[in-house]
């Protein structure tokens, strides 16, 4: 049984609490929040003690998953690193670049599972797409949401655009020619809107759009290739393969073996804590996404600052 702890159980921390709690191989030793009454409202329900203070917990648990805001997971990943725990941490791995290279040198030889929670890479639909890709080079990716209160102590790009940075990174290489971002604030004074045009070295081409202020949510992306292309709904996690044919198009359903992407990425952290498996998120994948999130928030930035100068 390995012992784990959840720090931070807002919207995403309540639904790792949910899973750890039903993992066989798992005892939820407890979970943490700031918030007292959030704190005892989940461990209430999910019959697990609840503590104020991820400290109380360092000699309890073996494995953490850091679900707390992003400002905050550099300086607790570290504490739990001098500790050697097992962590999972959730995306963006730090809230800054200078934060991210403070890690990666924290991190080399670190002897214990230190991953990243990237949930889009557990989509069994994303993982349909990647074993029918032939020569991708033409991505357009939209995720929208509507606006909440969560993770605004980041902007547009650090909260929902860096899943598909990471995915078409992964996708595409890490081979940038030139990265060109337009956005703006509309409701927070941080961006909430953003469009980001990738170009890569090898001629392929990816245009990422992200709103948190949407009336609907969407998260799709389409995939071009020579003579055909994908659709990929992360949502319902279905896959459309158009393919021309005869001169004609045809529409190929792509099976896809629905599941939960939080519990597979959970299990694997666990398999991986177990030493069953490799994990499936590497920290320098996760460093690499918050680079160049972290460079497309100050361009877009400086832009704004620009634009609303030139107007005052």
């Amino acid at each position: 049984m390995i012992k784990a702890a959840v720090i931070g159980v807002g919207h995403l921390g309540y639904h790792h609490t949910r899973i750890l709690k039903s993992l066989p191989q798992v005892n939820l030793v407890g979970i943490v929040d700031t918030n007292p009454e959030r704190a005892k409202e989940v461990g209430e329900e999910f019959s697990v003690p609840y503590f104020h203070d991820y400290k109380e917990l360092l000699s309890k648990a073996d494995a953490f998953v850091i679900a707390s805001p992003t400002t905050a997971h550099f300086e607790i990943t570290t504490h739990l690193m001098e500790r050697e725990k097992h962590i999972l941490v959730e995306k963006p791995v730090t809230a800054t670049l200078e934060e991210g290279e403070k890690l990666r040198v924290l991190a080399k030889d670190y002897p214990k599972v230190l991953t990243v929670g990237h949930i889009e890479r557990f989509n069994p639909a994303l993982k349909a797409l990647g074993k029918n890709l032939e020569s991708p080079f033409y991505f357009i990716s939209e995720r929208l949401g509507r606006f909440s209160n969560r993770a605004l102590d980041v902007d547009v790009v650090k909260d929902l655009m860096i899943h598909d940075l990471d995915i078409i990174f992964t996708l595409a290489g890490r081979e940038i020619a030139e990265i060109r971002a337009v956005g703006i604030p509309v409701v927070t004074d941080k961006t909430d809107i953003a469009n980001v045009v990738v170009e890569f070295k090898n001629g392929s081409v990816a245009n990422l759009t992200a709103s948190r202020v949407s009336m609907e949510k969407v998260r799709k992306v389409r995939v071009f290739q020579r003579n055909s292309y994908f659709n990929l709904d992360y949502t319902i996690q279905e896959v459309f393969l158009t393919r021309v044919f005869q001169q004609d198009l045809k529409r190929i359903v792509i099976p896809v073996d629905k599941a939960e992407p939080l519990s597979l990425e959970l299990t694997n952290f666990i398999k991986a804590v177990a030493g069953e498996e490799e994990t499936e998120v590497k920290l320098d994948q996760a460093l690499f996404a918050v680079e160049q999130a972290d460079m497309i928030s100050r361009m877009i930035n400086e832009q704004t600052h620009s634009l609303f100068h030139s107007k005052g």
